[in-house]
């Protein structure tokens, strides 16, 4: 029998390059979706999925899985009231274990307050990669609850998290 996961999934894939236009350099994107889950026929099939796609992410690129209906945006409503988190490693080789272990915990609905967490991001830049964990909510106790599941189950991997309001990084 299938797994029927917690939250419907969609996977993206952002490419970034860096363009030139009227001798000022622009960061370009092109987001792809990639495939929609809402059940999985086994959790090792899950789990092969998220790492085949993050080894198909390029240098500068990012892998996304979000609840379906949210884009992976600042300015996508869902995500506009709430904000995110920005997790650095101390290895990229942490990232990658971290990321597959926090999206198993995203679509199993384990991660506290998983209602208000939106989705997770695992992006590359240059040599190094990082995490973001989108929540539409900047309440306190949303945000403490999750920042303590980072320290208690990615503990090892994690050289800071921080924690940014999505209005702070809307350009007004």
């Amino acid at each position: 029998s299938d797994l029927v996961l917690v939250h419907n999934c969609c996977f993206w894939r952002d490419n970034y390059e860096v363009v030139i236009v009227k001798n000022r350099r622009r960061k370009s994107s092109q987001r792809t979706e990639l495939v929609q889950l809402n059940r999985v026929t086994s959790w090792g099939a899950y789990q092969a999925s998220v790492i085949m796609h993050m080894a198909q992410t390029p240098q500068n690129g990012s892998l996304h899985i979000f609840r379906k209906g949210i884009a992976p945006e600042y300015d996508d409503p869902l995500n506009r009231n709430g904000g995110l988190f920005k997790l650095t490693f101390q290895a990229t080789s942490c990232a990658a274990d971290a990321f597959t272990a926090l999206c198993g915990s995203f679509v199993l609905g384990h991660l506290p307050n998983h209602v208000a967490v939106n989705g997770v991001t695992f992006a590359k830049k240059g040599t190094s990669c990082g995490l973001k964990v989108w929540v539409g909510s900047r309440a306190k106790q949303v945000v403490a609850h999750v920042q303590e599941w980072f320290t208690k189950e990615l503990d090892g991997f994690i050289s800071s998290c921080l924690f940014c309001p999505i209005v702070s990084l809307l350009t007004s």
